[in-house]
């Protein structure tokens, strides 16, 4: 630890190595003495000793208190007046130079180490307390919260930032207001018991408060108090926070949350709960009403996939203000997302109100509407859902109006649906067929049967179209139109799909070698448009046939003319691969499209099934006539007509004297089990008559509900495991 060290002033040559000895034996360092005062201050300059003892009279211009004033003030050193006369005069001289202690000549060794140490000690204490003091002004002066201390209701200190709050030019221009001035006059009361409050309390706890500035911008602020002294007064010191932007981020937060981000509508959340409100509202109110409108935009994607989504989301908010203009007062709209949005209609008088609404969103939105240079026409599904005794719960509303609208779709869309319990009820079945499905396929639960296709000429099997059923173990037997529709909608129609392909090519390999007969029989399959639709469904065909050593010449892939015409290049291309491979291809449901006929023979394939819906009315004259024109073009394209859903004998005349050449339906055989078709084909084989299952006496004679019911799988004819034909 290095030692003290003290400059000694002192004019008189004997006194000072006095002193200097003294100050050595008491172990402090003393690098030089100095007679003057001039000698002093160039002294304490160079060597910035921890101590000065000054003489107090000094021989020369200079006297130890000018010195001493000078030392104190340009090096801030302490200083210990040494002096032999200690009249009132020279001691109140020296008071002004502000000295660290008085030591009267002649003076004790004791009493000289006292003087010392305590004048270290105080200067030390000191020095600590002024950077104390200094440190707190710079945090008070450069704190980003306004602070301010205001004595007696006026402002005695501010600080910049609070100059900043309240838009003065200065922080000095604050001083002798009131900060009450500032406070915002609905926040008056609240300020002043604020300020009462303190009085009994050291501090006052964080509140929150509205200050006008001088510019008369209102600012949210947060502001706590606490009592001082501030120059010898009780004073309050106020502490200021500028929460104005931090509230607006809150409020856009609180917003964001309630509200959808593109066309500011409220969202899902806020829906619900202005649901619960009208529920509560329906609790206590007897004979009141609400209804729930779930809007569904028909069609959106295509305009998504044509315009891209910029010109969708300019689409969706334009829809938005549209839909706005539909409400009473007091109704809400949300948007849930994508081109969903829902309408709440408060207190409505009878259904008739909801009814009106409805109508009316279809006459706004099937108004066109100009965007990217185009004029575009939307309409719109829509489920009603009406409010009952109050028992329901939100979600549940929200769900059947859902349920409704999608019903709504399914019966052609561009109008709307009132929910009822059967809807409810069969969206549950069909959740549970869709969770059966899935499980249908790792169970192995489908079986695929076989119905035959017929010669209309000789009246023998030609081949056989492979159908898909499904065995459920406690649903028994279910038809395809329950099921398929799920299937195409969740995708499982392709693992289902690949699986009948399987089967049935394995299927008319196994006839093949024990029936020789069937080599010249085709295996006629339906893909699916997913199916089709796959990269790899070539590779898939193929390597189906390699696995059941099939020759492609004995498979017939049907596919919908709407595949086909939809996606014409990809189709072509396909198309020509799997013809090239042998594989035999037919232009599946004709007629049910909008392919142009021109256009057929630009693709590969063999033979066009006219769809059923012509064959069951082609007694009238003018379907008549639509089959005829299917079948001359077909004959003068070289392709192969086959017409599905024969039931009659007179429908199987019209179409043999129309030149017809193939036939499917009830009135030869329904769809079969691989042993009866296996027993089909042996009678066959040995040139017997075929009794076929369904004889057209027995099929003519059935009731109108039995023949309903017995046809109703022939309506799921567009995808794989389609139906009887």
């Amino acid at each position: 630890m290095s030692k003290i060290r003290i400059l000694v002033v002192e004019d008189e040559s004997i006194v000072a190595a006095d002193i200097q000895d003294r100050l050595e034996t008491l172990g402090y360092d003393v690098p030089t003495t100095v007679i003057s005062g001039e000698k002093a201050i160039e002294k304490t300059a160079e060597l910035l000793p921890d101590l000065v003892l000054m003489d107090i009279q000094l021989k020369g211009r200079m006297d130890g208190v000018e010195a001493a004033d000078q030392i104190r003030q340009r090096f801030g050193i302490p200083i210990i007046y040494l002096t032999a006369n200690a009249d009132h005069p020279t001691v109140r001289r020296a008071k002004v130079t502000e000295p660290f202690g008085y030591v009267i000549k002649p003076f004790e060794e004791r009493e000289l180490h006292t003087a010392i140490e305590i004048a270290l000690y105080k200067h030390k204490t000191e020095q600590s307390l002024k950077e104390s003091e200094e440190r707190y002004r710079l945090l008070i002066e450069l704190s980003p919260e306004a602070i301010l201390v205001q004595s007696e209701e006026r402002i005695v200190y501010a600080n910049h930032a609070a100059a900043r709050l309240f838009g003065a030019p200065t922080a000095e221009s604050l001083l002798g207001l009131s900060v009450a001035d500032f406070v915002h006059p609905d926040h008056q009361q609240n300020f002043r018991a604020h300020q009462q409050h303190l009085k009994g309390n050291a501090q006052s706890a964080l509140r929150a408060e509205k200050f006008v500035r001088m510019d008369g911008q209102v600012r949210d602020v947060e502001v706590v108090m606490a009592s001082v002294t501030y120059e010898g007064k009780v004073a309050t010191q106020i502490l200021t926070r500028d929460i104005t932007e931090r509230r607006r981020a809150e409020e856009q937060l609180l917003h964001d949350a309630f509200h959808d981000s593109l066309t500011g509508l409220p969202n899902r959340a806020l829906f619900i709960d202005h649901l619960k409100l009208a529920i509560n509202h329906c609790k206590r109110r007897s004979g009141y009403l609400f209804a729930v409108l779930f809007i569904d935009l028909d069609r959106f994607k295509v305009i998504n996939d044509s315009l891209g989504h910029m010109v969708g989301d300019q689409f969706l908010m334009a829809i938005a203000r549209r839909l706005e203009v539909c409400l009473r007062d007091g109704d809400t709209i949300a948007r849930l997302g994508g081109d969903e949005f829902t309408i709440l209609l408060d207190g409505i008088k009878d259904v008739c109100d909801a009814q009106r609404v409805a109508e009316r969103v279809q006459e706004v939105l099937e108004q066109p509407l100009g965007l990217a240079g185009r004029e575009i026409f939307v309409t719109a599904s829509i489920g009603i859902r009406y409010s009952s005794n109050g028992d329901e719960q939100p979600e549940e509303l929200l769900r059947d109006a859902d349920t409704a609208m999608y019903c709504a779709k399914a019966l052609g869309k561009a109008q709307y649906q009132e929910f009822d319990d059967k809807m409810h009820t069969q969206a549950l079945t069909v959740l549970e067929i869709e969770s059966d499905l899935r499980r249908a396929i790792e169970k192995q639960e489908f079986e695929v049967n076989y119905q035959p296709i017929v010669s209309l000429t000789s009246g023998r099997i030609c081949g056989f179209e492979a159908l898909v059923r499904w065995r459920h173990p406690e649903r028994g037997l279910i038809s395809p139109s329950d099921f398929i529709p799920i299937a195409e909608e969740t995708g499982l129609i392709i693992q289902i799909g690949r699986w009948v392909l399987k089967e049935a090519c394995s299927q008319m390999r196994c006839w093949q070698q024990s029936l020789p007969v069937t080599r010249q029989m085709k295996m006629s399959v339906n893909l699916s448009s997913k199916q089709f639709l796959q990269p790899t469904i070539v590779e898939q065909v193929l390597e189906t046939l390699a696995e059941a050593d099939l020759d492609p010449a004995s498979l017939k892939l049907e596919i919908t003319e709407s595949v086909m015409m939809e996606r014409g290049d990809y189709a072509m291309t396909v198309l020509e691969r799997l013809s090239r491979a042998g594989v035999e291809l037919s232009l599946d449901d004709f007629g049910t499209g909008y392919s142009s006929l021109s256009y057929i023979h630009h693709f590969p394939v063999s033979a066009l099934k006219i769809d059923q819906s012509f064959i069951k009315r082609i007694g009238g004259e003018q379907n008549g006539e639509i089959v005829k024109a299917v079948v001359t073009l077909a004959h003068n394209l070289g392709l192969e007509v086959v017409a599905e859903g024969i039931e009659t004998a007179l429908q199987l005349d019209l179409l043999k004297a129309l030149g017809c050449a193939q036939g499917q339906g009830y009135y030869f055989s329904e769809a079969v089990g691989q042993d009866v078709a296996t027993q089909l084909i042996a009678k066959e084989e040995r040139g017997e008559p075929i009794d076929f299952l369904v004889q057209p006496t027995d099929f003519e004679l059935l009731d109108l509900s039995q023949r309903a019911k017995a046809s109703t799988e022939r309506q799921v004819s567009y995808t794989i495991g389609s139906l009887d034909r």
